[in-house]
């Protein structure tokens, strides 16, 4: 028997990226010896979004591309320059979806809202440049913050499936009967 293209439940596995790294940069310009600190701040890494479609009726998408992995931020640079933000992944799911944590079998959120979107996997923060760390008595820090690592996490997709009209009756009552006067099925 072959497998039908309804699919109602999938794992799947989610990673967000890392946050880039702060710069350590010391101006410098042709008449201006010492200029000080100015290193940018890192991007943050991207996130993982799940996304409410009224389009869609199963999980089907997801039944074979299983791993979803966003993109890292980039490092800072020179003159403040901050670094650009990771690419977020969307992942767009049926209105009714139910979203598991799979290690700890607790329910994260339900989508039931077209266009409802919420995080599953956060990204890492980007580190500060070294222009953060400047003080009266260290005009001149030669340090930075890295990036914070992103988070790899299991989820479950569960669809949960609610019928608009239900037959309840004895056996032999005619359900079938009935059901096949009325619609073409």
């Amino acid at each position: 028997m072959t497998e039908g293209n309804f699919v109602d439940y999938v794992k799947a596995y989610v990673s967000s990226g890392n946050g880039g790294k702060g710069s350590v940069h010391l101006h410098r310009e042709k008449y201006i010896t010492k200029g000080g600190p100015d290193g940018g701040d890192g991007g943050r890494g991207g996130h993982v979004i799940i996304r409410g479609n009224s389009n869609l009726w199963t999980l089907v998408t997801y039944k074979f591309k299983k791993h979803f992995k966003a993109g890292h931020g980039e490092h800072g640079s020179k003159n403040r320059s901050s670094g650009a933000d990771g690419q977020d992944v969307y992942m767009d799911v049926p209105l009714g979806t139910v979203v598991r944590d799979t290690e700890t079998n607790e329910i994260l959120f339900e989508i039931t809202e077209d266009g409802e979107e919420k995080i599953v996997a956060e990204g890492g923060m980007g580190g500060r440049g070294n222009w953060h760390f400047k003080t009266a008595t260290n005009q001149t820090p030669r340090y930075a913050q890295p990036g914070i690592p992103g988070v790899d996490r299991k989820i479950t997709l569960e669809l949960k499936v609610l019928a608009d009209v239900g037959l309840v009756g004895f056996p032999n009552a005619g359900k079938s009967t009935l059901l096949s006067v009325m619609t073409s099925a």
